[in-house]
């Protein structure tokens, strides 16, 4: 069990992860809006990823 979930997979390797999935990150904008969002929802998912 991970101790501390939400920062299982580190924020820095997002920018890493979208380009992987978009193959760029502008193209990962287009579809899941700007930074500032996708951030939350990539720490917003993790949350709810590991509740008890």
């Amino acid at each position: 069990m991970v101790s501390n979930p939400i920062f299982h997979f580190p924020q820095e390797k997002l920018p890493m992860l979208l380009t992987n999935k978009y193959q760029s990150l502008e193209d990962a904008k287009d579809v899941l809006g700007e930074a500032k969002g996708i951030s939350s929802l990539f720490f917003n998912f993790q949350k709810y990823l590991y509740q008890k």
